[in-house]
C-alpha cells in the first residue's frame, strides 16, 4: 500500500514529515500526512521529487510504492494476466 510503503522510505531516510515536507517543497507536515494517510494524491512533480529525495529511482519507487501493479515485459499487469489466464480456461473448457 502506497501510505505504508511512503512512510518507510521517510522512516528510512530518519526523517519526520515535517522533514519530508521540508525536502519535497510542500507547505506543511499536514500537507505531508495527508499523503502519507492516503488522503492526498501524488502529482508527477510530487513523484519525481520523492525520487530524487529518497535517491530511489523512479522505475524502482513506483513498484515500491504500487506492489500490486507490477507490470509484465508484455505491458499488461499481473491482474490482467491471472485475468487472461482465467479466461482462457474457461474458453478451453467451453471448447470441449
Amino acid at each position: 500500500m502506497i501510505t505504508k510503503n511512503l512512510r518507510k522510505i521517510r522512516k528510512k531516510m530518519k526523517l519526520t514529515q515535517q522533514g519530508m515536507a521540508d525536502l519535497l517543497e510542500l507547505n506543511s507536515a499536514s500537507h505531508y500526512n495527508m499523503i502519507e494517510l492516503g488522503r492526498r494524491g501524488v502529482s508527477l512533480d510530487l513523484f519525481v521529487k520523492i525520487s530524487e529525495v529518497s535517491g530511489i529511482p523512479m522505475d524502482e519507487l513506483y513498484s515500491a510504492l504500487n506492489p500490486h501493479e507490477v507490470t509484465t515485459f508484455k505491458g499488461e499487469s499481473n491482474d490482467a494476466r491471472e485475468a487472461g489466464d482465467i479466461r482462457g480456461a474457461s474458453n478451453a473448457r467451453d471448447a470441449s
